[in-house]
C-alpha cells in the first residue's frame, strides 16, 4: 500500500499539538462540523479516518488558543504597523 504523505504530515502536526482538519483546494473544510476542533485536538483515529475518506485533502490547521497560532489577515495596502502593535510576534519553540 502506498504511503499517504498528507496523512503522515497531518499526524505529525497533531504530534506537535496542532489541531488539524481536512480541507479542499479552496481552503474550505471538508467537515460540516469542525468548530469543535478549536477546543479539542482530533484523535489519531479521526485523522486516519478523514484521510482514508479524502486521501488528497489538504491539511488545515485550526488557529487559535489550542494550537497557539494567531493569524492576522491584512488586506492589500493595509497597514502592517497596526497589526504589529496589537499582536507583537512571539516565537514558539
Amino acid at each position: 500500500m502506498e504511503e499517504n504523505t498528507l496523512l503522515t504530515n497531518a499526524l505529525g502536526y497533531l504530534g506537535k499539538g496542532l489541531s488539524v482538519i481536512p480541507i479542499g483546494k479552496d481552503k474550505k473544510p471538508f467537515l460540516e462540523r469542525w468548530l469543535m476542533y478549536q477546543n479539542r485536538l482530533p484523535t489519531e483515529q479521526e485523522i486516519k479516518q478523514w484521510w482514508t475518506q479524502w486521501p488528497d485533502a489538504n491539511i488545515g490547521i485550526v488557529t487559535g488558543k489550542l494550537s497557539g497560532i494567531t493569524v492576522v489577515d491584512i488586506e492589500r495596502g493595509g497597514k502592517t504597523e497596526d497589526a504589529r502593535a496589537v499582536h507583537p510576534r512571539k516565537r514558539r519553540n
